[in-house]
């Protein structure tokens, strides 16, 4: 009778231990899976720093070149095409 039962605990220990290698083959699976997806939003979330960056700095450009461009304006001395035209008729008429 000893020997019976230390043989039926035993077998249910062994059922148990098998349970035990399953949960962590599916673990190790689930762990990859995991590094994986990882892996991926990392990947996503460097190119969105790219794209941020690009558009950062295709703003700033726009920025400089308005800059620019008032800068000119202001040493130009003149506000609009009407007042260009006066000035190279005022020219001309002089070197009439």
């Amino acid at each position: 009778g000893f020997q019976k039962e230390q043989q039926t605990l035993a077998e249910k220990i062994r059922e148990r231990s098998g349970g035990k290698e399953e949960f962590f083959a599916q673990k190790a699976e689930l762990r990859a899976q995991l590094d994986e997806f990882s892996a991926k939003i990392d990947a996503l979330m460097e190119r969105k720093g790219d794209v941020n960056k690009a558009i950062g700095d295709k703003r700033q450009e726009g920025i400089d070149m308005k800059q620019q461009l008032n800068k000119m304006k202001k040493s130009i001395g003149y506000t609009s095409e009407q007042e260009i035209d006066e000035r190279i008729a005022s020219i001309e008429f002089k070197l009439w």
